[in-house]
């Protein structure tokens, strides 16, 4: 329309862009309809989940019990796929000023970032938020998508638990090759009979983790949040007691990414792919099945366990000894960055609030230092005006 209006080409041209923008229209329609049913699946999907979940814990809750119920309940539990949707939140940053005004000295200061992984369990109807800052793990990456997913499912599902689905969005700390091999390796060694990953069209993920993170940033929005504790209480708050929020150290990270090559190869063309399903095949090895998409198509197979190992390692005895911790692998701050916390923490909050880990600044003497500030005097009143404010809402 423009190269019309501008008269900047012939008629030939014209008509050649004109069909170049329709054929862009007809794709950006494919697009939407890929995504629309693709979502449309999700919801029947883990709709499906928890009301069979539902139908299996009827009988458990009944105060009379028949003697078929054990048995239906048992077919039930083979038939049931445990639906999670799992994904990352933007990263917060402490400290922030939320209620009340942020210091202007603190615009260009660069603060610590937390990640913030949820889960969003359909069967159990349970949401469960992870929080690790950036001394644990650093940026996000496969390792930690892993390791928190891996803390779920071992700490929370049930030991029947047989089959499993993820359901995120298309980003690299979700889809790659290790979370693949990390499914294989729980078909493996016995803890699922079936894992699939549903990844959505891209940007277009939309799943009821964006409902939990959106609850989480309008209360970060409207509250003070000076250190982690803050953040981790305030979301344990904003979850309510059908949620849990859980603080990571670098205990509670594997690197995933070293122990796995030891036992796999890689999945070429991933990017082609968006529904990936494991499981034993007839003869009963390990296959990943894969297709374009969720809702429709043909799996394709492949094997990815190396050609070249003679005995399979148990990856679960060796889990321990790759954690972040054991290998030195926790992430230390910059020296800059340490300097700018240092000069938040001590001109504008409260001494009592101050980490740990931060060390005291160098411009502080040891003599005459009062014990409280007008800065410190500051952040007590706000701390009282939020609890005012919590109660009248209560």
């Amino acid at each position: 329309m423009r190269l019309l209006e501008n008269g900047n080409c012939d008629e030939e041209e014209i008509r050649e862009n004109q069909a170049l923008a329709e054929s862009y229209g007809i794709l950006l329609e494919e697009h939407k309809m890929d995504a629309g049913n693709e979502l449309q699946h999700y919801r029947e999907k883990t709709a499906e989940c928890r009301n069979l979940y539902r139908t299996i814990e009827k009988p458990r809750k009944r105060l009379s019990k028949t003697k078929g119920d054990g048995t239906k309940r048992r077919e039930l539990e083979k038939k049931l796929i445990f639906c999670l949707s799992v994904d990352y939140q933007q990263s917060k940053l402490t400290p922030h000023w939320g209620f009340s005004a942020q210091p202007s000295e603190t615009y260009y200061l660069r603060k610590l970032s937390h990640n913030i992984f949820g889960i969003v369990d359909h069967a159990l109807g349970e949401d469960t938020v992870y929080v690790l800052d950036e001394r644990v793990g650093g940026a996000k990456n496969g390792d930690i998508t892993i390791s928190l997913v891996d803390n779920y499912i071992n700490e929370k599902l049930p030991s029947w638990a047989r089959r499993l689905c993820l359901f995120s969005d298309n980003g690299a700390t979700n889809k790659n090759q290790f979370m693949i091999q990390w499914g294989i390796e729980l078909i493996e060694r016995g803890d699922f009979d079936s894992f699939r990953m549903c990844f959505f069209v891209p940007g277009h993920a939309k799943n009821d983790a964006d409902r939990l993170f959106a609850r989480i940033s309008q209360a970060y929005k409207n509250n003070d949040v000076f250190v982690t504790e803050h953040l981790v209480k305030l979301i344990e708050d904003t979850v309510g007691p059908s949620g849990s929020c859980i603080n990571v150290n670098n205990r509670g990270i594997v690197n995933w990414k070293g122990l796995l090559a030891k036992k796999y190869s890689s999945f070429k063309n991933i990017k082609s792919y968006r529904d990936f399903l494991i499981k034993r095949n007839d003869q009963g090895k390990v296959i990943v099945y894969h297709k374009a998409c969720c809702y429709h198509g043909e799996y394709e197979e492949k094997d990815l366990l190396k050609k070249n190992t003679d005995a399979s390692p148990d990856l679960k005895k060796e889990v321990f000894r790759y954690t972040y911790e054991s290998k030195g692998m926790s992430k230390d701050l910059s020296e800059e960055k340490m300097e700018d916390l240092v000069k938040m923490y001590d001109k504008f909050i409260d001494p009592i609030l101050r980490p740990k880990w931060l060390p005291a600044s160098k411009s502080a003497t040891l003599s005459h230092s009062p014990a409280t500030s007008s800065s410190s005097e500051l952040a007590r009143q706000h701390r009282a005006e939020l609890k005012k404010r919590r109660r009248k809402k209560g």
